[in-house]
């Protein structure tokens, strides 16, 4: 590490190695953060934040959050850190998805708070986000992403700037790619008084592409959640008519009412026939412009059910692949005759 003197002196213990094009030092503090260059490819970087106290021969720290809305956002492998700054001595920071390569929704961005090891999730759906002094807090939110092709980085990503301040939030500009506070800014932060709201599991409103459910359909889907919560089985054989005896016999084995919430609580897709499929993530691929290309529906229930990401399907695809039968075995099916929703049974699996 050079300082301004020009006096260099060794950064990581020796013959350790670390891949980085910069780092940034704490203002007014020893310690050093940056983001490594890990790459298996171009649409396979992993980006890892790491800090270091900046005492010679010290080794890097770097960790990942494991709460909920890392896991929403599906950045295990690949990866990109599009923004990190020092705020105090601890640091804000922000996870995302490659928009290049990958199907992009606010929850594939997860921001944070990095301090003494401890992850305090901020929110999603964000560029970047930096606290100031007096409690100011910026954000780079509501991402414009450019023509998903990796080889053209003419057009950057960019965003909303906002200031909030004094309980406002004023707009600072459109369009932005890139935001920095000054170092005394940074360095007068403070760590946020609490967290955000990681995402919820709950019964979905909308199909698996996005196209809002009746409302019967909404309530009787909140219903079967509420009793598969509780692990009623007389009432979810109840609900389930007409259901066969095999039917209900499932439903009251031991694991029937936990499948059945965990199915319920995904996106159904509408079938030509009419029934709504719970859940309907048959077969996607986690890259843009394909004919079975995820979507933000799709992959908020991959990150649900926790799938593990799977192979490309073809040689016409390069994208994580994700499949719900890994997860449900069985799938529910609804359906909506003359107004009134019914649970008319399970399908094949």
């Amino acid at each position: 590490m050079a300082d301004r003197e020009g006096e260099v002196r060794p950064l990581l213990p020796d013959k350790g190695t670390t891949s980085f094009a910069e780092a940034q030092r704490q203002p007014g503090g020893e310690a050093v953060a940056w983001a490594d260059l890990e790459s298996s490819g171009a649409c396979w970087p992993v980006q890892t934040v790491q800090t270091h106290p900046g005492t010679s021969g010290a080794g890097p720290r770097r960790g990942l959050p494991g709460d909920a809305a890392f896991r929403h956002a599906l950045v295990e492998k690949p990866r990109m850190v599009t923004h990190l700054a020092w705020a105090g001595d601890g640091l804000t920071l922000t996870y995302s998805a490659l928009s290049t390569c990958q199907v992009m929704a606010p929850e594939r961005t997860a921001s944070y708070h990095l301090r003494d090891g401890r992850w305090t999730y901020l929110g999603s759906g964000m560029l970047g986000i930096a606290f100031g002094a007096e409690g100011r807090v910026v954000r780079l939110k509501d991402p414009v992403y450019a023509k998903a092709d990796i080889t053209n980085a003419a057009d950057p990503t960019t965003g909303t700037l906002t200031l909030t301040t004094g309980g406002s939030e004023l707009v600072l500009g459109k369009g932005v790619s890139v935001f920095a506070l000054t170092p005394a800014e940074s360095a007068a932060a403070r760590p946020p008084k609490s967290p955000a709201a990681q995402p919820g599991a709950g019964v979905a409103a909308v199909d698996d592409h996005g196209a809002r459910l009746p409302a019967a359909v909404r309530q009787l889907a909140r219903d079967i959640a509420e009793a598969a919560a509780r692990g009623d089985s007389d009432r979810l054989v109840e609900l389930c008519d007409p259901c066969s005896t095999g039917e209900h016999d499932w439903i009251r084995s031991g694991d029937g009412a936990r499948n059945v919430l965990r199915a319920i609580r995904t996106h159904p897709m509408r079938q030509p026939g009419g029934d709504l499929l719970y859940p309907g993530l048959t077969m996607c691929v986690d890259e843009p412009g394909k004919d079975i290309s995820c979507t933000p529906q799709q992959l908020h229930d991959a990150a649900a059910l926790r799938l593990k990401p799977g192979l490309a399907p073809g040689m016409e695809y390069s994208g994580s692949s994700y499949t719900a039968s890994d997860a449900v075995l069985v799938p529910l099916t609804l359906r909506l005759e003359k107004g009134t929703a019914r649970w008319t049974g399970l399908a094949a699996g």
